[in-house]
């Protein structure tokens, strides 16, 4: 059976804060593949994902349960296979599935080959090499050999994520006078930024731009191909990060830790061929990464009743009940967090001491001033109505997940990744 709806493609790129990105407004043009991609599409101005790392925000985006659902949320622990994932419900309506990956946790270690008729992991790096061209090069290679059948690709661009790496072609630190080296690894970052001042802080934002710009081109150049041959009116194109990055907004480097704007607001653009009343247009509303399996669905016209969440087309007044993100249970106490956005406000809760934090991303859109500590608060009533809404959000808590089989080699990698100290 030959399905009747378009192709989809999947396109996560890790690390990716979408206040670095041209088509939400940034002061340097790093990514003019994706802002074309937007101007085409539709771009999702307060996309938020589930989780401020990989391994449970992807697990998310793949089965649309949040990270208390299905337990996919410490750096040992996998996606269970009795989880049913967006690449199994399109397989079993007849799609060949695709999946190509540059990550140690969103391989077929951590329970996301699931569904895939084509698992590629051979491009997973360590945290010092590049992938964005290999990934690439195979993704063509698949679309081409598969342009006669209804396919599913989802490709994981890694580049942004730590280490930055120098890159010639762009070289947006060119006018840096410091002393910090070209390659920037987390570890050096995090031992060496007490000493940091702003200049040197712009710089490593600037070689993380050029890694953004590495990954544009070559999502780029995937996006040609499918021009050239011949099936962009005929292919739905998803593209979002799984997360964002800090630059000492708080003190430190890297992500995990936090529900911050800076790691937990990513980029989400989808193009929608046919659909011609969706280009150009920026939707304002706070929506979440777990709503991407529904929407394919429903751009495709396969019925589901499996995946939560709403379809991002067609955002109406009752269904902005917001968006929800869960802090890291991975790194222990001080860290167990969840968030709520609503209209522009956003409510964290400090799950270990039960403390809250309030704030009007209008006015304070860098979070500096947490309002309910500020005794003057009118907007009490705000806060208690937050409150509210965050724990009548139900979420039917996933069993303990199963445990991965960590070879040696794995480990170093997850080290060098800083997930394990």
């Amino acid at each position: 059976n030959r399905p009747e709806g378009p192709n989809v493609i999947l396109i996560t790129i890790d690390t990716l804060r979408a206040d670095h990105l041209g088509s939400y407004g940034y002061k340097r043009d790093t990514s003019p593949n994706m802002d074309k991609l937007a101007e085409e599409g539709v771009l999702y101005e307060n996309a938020f994902t589930q989780a401020p790392w990989t391994l449970p925000a992807m697990a998310t985006i793949h089965t649309s349960l949040y990270p208390s659902e299905h337990g996919a949320i410490k750096y040992n622990l996998k996606l269970k296979d009795n989880f049913i994932t967006l690449a199994e419900y399109m397989r079993n309506n007849f799609y060949k599935t695709i999946g190509i990956t540059s990550h140690l946790l969103v391989s077929s270690l951590h329970g996301f080959s699931q569904g895939y008729d084509i698992f590629d992991e051979e491009y997973i790096t360590r945290a010092d090499g590049t992938s964005s061209e290999h990934i690439t090069e195979r993704a063509i290679e698949y679309i081409s050999d598969n342009q006669d059948n209804k396919f599913f690709l989802w490709v994981h661009y890694f580049d942004p994520h730590y280490t930055y790496l120098h890159h010639e072609d762009y070289n947006y630190g060119r006018n840096y006078s410091g002393n910090l080296p070209a390659n920037l690894s987390l570890k050096f970052l995090r031992s060496n930024k007490d000493s940091f001042n702003t200049e040197d802080i712009e710089y490593v934002k600037d070689i993380y731009d050029e890694e953004i710009s590495y990954t544009d081109k070559h999502i780029g150049e995937l996006i040609d191909s499918i021009n050239n041959l011949g099936l962009s009116n005929d292919t739905v194109i998803v593209l979002t990060a799984d997360h964002g990055e800090e630059f000492m907004e708080r003190n430190g480097f890297g992500h995990g830790r936090n529900l911050y704007q800076e790691l937990i607001r990513i980029p989400l653009i989808i193009y929608a061929p046919g659909e011609l009343e969706h280009r150009g247009k920026r939707v304002k509303e706070n929506v979440e990464t777990r709503s991407i399996p529904y929407t394919i669905l429903k751009l495709i016209g396969i019925e589901n009743d499996l995946f939560g969440g709403i379809n991002l087309l067609e955002i109406t007044e009752q269904e902005n009940s917001g968006a929800f993100s869960e802090g890291s249970y991975a790194w222990g106490k001080g860290h167990r967090k969840e968030g709520i956005m609503y209209e522009n406000w956003k409510l964290i809760k400090n799950l270990d001491d039960q403390s809250y934090e309030l704030y009007d991303l209008e006015k304070d859109p860098y979070e500096k001033t947490n309002l309910i500590a500020n005794q003057g608060l009118k907007d009490i009533n705000l806060a208690k109505d937050l409150k509210v809404r965050l724990s009548n959000l139900k979420r039917e808590r996933a069993a303990e997940s199963e445990k991965v089989k960590f070879k040696q080699e794995d480990v170093d990698r997850l080290k060098a990744l800083g997930y394990i100290q």
